[in-house]
């Protein structure tokens, strides 16, 4: 819940945010799900840096911004 509200508080700031995805295999199901959950929220998924995409902890939702 408290994330949600910190959430909400930045885009309506306007500013750029950015969430880890939650532990778990990146199955096409799970990366599918990851990924209409962030576009409602505005945002797109991408790989991070030091993840090499058989997690989901190993991708985030880029909500605005250049973060």
């Amino acid at each position: 819940m408290r994330r949600t509200w910190i959430l909400t508080v930045a885009l309506a700031a306007g500013c750029a945010s950015s969430y880890g995805l939650p532990e778990g295999d990146a199955t096409y199901d799970a990366v599918k799900a990851a990924t209409t959950d962030c576009k409602a929220k505005g945002g797109t998924i991408e790989l991070k840096s030091e993840g090499d995409g058989r997690k989901l902890s190993d991708y985030r939702c880029k909500i605005g911004g250049t973060n």
